[in-house]
């Protein structure tokens, strides 16, 4: 299934430039906190899109999924939502020969990036209840979480497989599925 890249409104781009500026002139890297998220990936890249509460601010992560022995994480500068949705528009566009760009799952945070046997794996909070609040802060629970593979499935196959000496014939494999 697709991921729906039009964009659901127009934001005020005065709004937007509040909440980037600083009282010293200056971009705020941090000007709020996320609260929403979507993954998407690609063959080379997942893609995780963050939002504010009041959907002014868009953040972008992007973590390489070619690289089995290294996390390379690349977080992205701010967006409007129409910018946001540009871009997931534009990496759709240019990887539709492998696929295009595909929605993963919706979450609320990362928990952070684990690493097994293998490959790198990101830990998802899917689901949250909140519990209380401090100084009109939420506090949520975590009731549901979710493993992702950083790799493709195909890339694990064949780490796991070049151990045993069988590299060249599973090679052939991945390149001509």
């Amino acid at each position: 299934m697709n991921p729906s890249f039009e964009a659901r409104g127009t934001r005020n781009p005065k709004k937007l430039m509040a909440a980037e500026n600083r009282s010293d002139g200056g971009i705020n890297p941090n000007p709020c906190y996320l609260q929403k998220f979507r993954l998407y990936e690609t063959r080379s890249h997942l893609y995780m899109i963050g939002k504010d509460k009041n959907g002014i601010v868009w953040r972008v992560l992007k973590v390489d999924r070619l690289e089995p022995s290294e996390l390379n994480i690349i977080e992205d500068s701010l967006y409007s939502e129409i910018e946001c949705s540009d871009l997931l528009r534009r990496i759709h566009d240019g990887n539709r020969s492998t696929g295009g760009l595909k929605f993963v799952t919706a979450c609320y945070g990362i928990i952070g990036f684990v690493k097994f046997l293998g490959p790198y794996y990101m830990l998802l909070i899917t689901k949250r209840r909140k519990i209380g609040a401090i100084c009109d802060h939420s506090i949520y629970s975590i009731t549901k979480s979710e493993i992702i593979t950083v790799l493709l499935s195909s890339q694990i196959w064949v780490i796991l497989r070049m151990k045993k000496g069988l590299l060249s014939i599973l090679l052939v494999n991945v390149i001509c599925p």
